[in-house]
């Protein structure tokens, strides 16, 4: 009796390691599920994907100068022909293309708006804020989806927006309390290389 119990306790063991190894191969097996982020349906969306703006391998014309601002922390390079003008706290660098006449919207030439501000809570409340006021501007016609980029070396949304004429809004966060705005207003239907200016000048800007 005890040798017929002996082989009958080794078949047992066999058959549970054998299931045993069976069920842990199904369960390592098994697809996993993805795991998806709860979305915030209160705030507007803003594209994930960093782009880097401008390349900072792009070279300045020899006769370009450089305009420091110390109330404002920045310094940009600029056509020597380009002078800015200072409007309060604000810096603008603007010139007229050929066709544009007086007394009307612009819609042909050069126009870079630069300021600083402060702000409270996260800075992409703050970029989500700023396109819903242009918004409710009544000559508001429509606007892109904001965008993050690399700007200055620092972290930065944009968006377009055409109201009165057409621009590109920067917002560049300098400091878990400060950002920077960029308004680039610039149409160029003459051609007249109005809009490489304006990349060349913000790959120079840097912000202290």
């Amino acid at each position: 009796m005890e040798k017929i119990r002996t082989p009958l306790i080794i078949v047992v063991g066999i058959l549970i390691v054998v299931f045993g190894y069976i069920t842990y191969q199904s369960m390592t097996n098994k697809p996993s599920i993805p795991v998806t982020s709860e979305k915030k349906i209160t705030e507007p969306s803003i594209a994930s994907e960093a782009v880097v703006l401008l390349s900072p391998t792009e070279s300045l014309q020899t006769d370009w100068e450089t305009y420091s601002s110390i109330p404002l922390s920045f310094s940009i390079s600029h056509p020597s022909d380009l002078l800015p003008k200072k409007q309060s706290e604000t810096i603008v660098f603007s010139k007229w293309g050929p066709s544009q006449k007086e007394d009307t919207e612009f819609y042909d030439g050069l126009q870079l708006t630069l300021s600083f501000g402060s702000y409270d809570g996260a800075f992409e409340s703050l970029v989500n804020q700023k396109l819903e006021e242009i918004k409710d501007w009544p000559t508001y016609v429509s606007s892109t989806d904001i965008k993050a980029l690399t700007l200055a070396d620092k972290e930065a949304y944009s968006f377009e927006a055409i109201t009165m004429g057409k621009a590109t809004y920067y917002f560049i966060k300098k400091s878990p309390t400060e950002y920077f705005e960029i308004i680039d207003a610039t149409n160029d239907p003459t051609d007249q290389g109005f809009k490489e200016i304006i990349t060349k000048m913000l790959i120079s800007l840097k912000l202290n």
